[in-house]
C-alpha cells in the first residue's frame, strides 16, 4: 500500500482516450474497431468476474478507448463490490444498483 506522511493514499493512472459514447456518437468506428472493442470489453469484464468484483455500473461513459483504438479501459469502479460467493440474497429489478 502506498502512502505519504504515513496516509494511505490512492495512485490513479492517467488514461488519455476518449469514453466510448462520444466515438460512437461521432460516428468515427469502423465495423472491424467495434467488434475489436467489444472483445476487449468482453475480457476485461471477464477479468473482473473472475476475481469476483461486479462492477455495477457498466456504460459507454464509463469505458474509455485511447486516441490509436488500441486500449480499452473500464473505469468507474465507485459502485463495484467483491462479491462474496457464500451471500445468496435475492435482489429485485427496484433494488439494483448501478446502471
Amino acid at each position: 500500500m502506498k502512502s505519504i506522511e504515513r496516509q494511505p493514499v490512492l495512485i490513479l493512472e492517467y488514461i488519455e482516450g476518449e469514453a466510448l459514447k462520444e466515438l460512437i456518437a461521432g460516428d468515427r468506428l469502423d465495423l472491424r474497431s467495434r467488434l475489436e472493442i467489444a472483445v476487449e470489453i468482453s475480457r476485461i469484464i471477464e477479468k473482473i468476474h473472475k476475481a469476483d468484483i461486479i462492477h455495477l455500473d457498466i456504460n459507454s461513459d464509463n469505458i474509455i478507448v485511447s486516441k490509436d483504438l488500441g486500449t480499452v479501459r473500464l473505469i468507474d469502479l465507485g459502485s463495484a463490490f467483491l462479491f462474496d460467493g457464500n451471500t445468496h440474497k435475492k435482489v429485485g429489478p427496484e433494488q439494483a444498483l448501478g446502471t
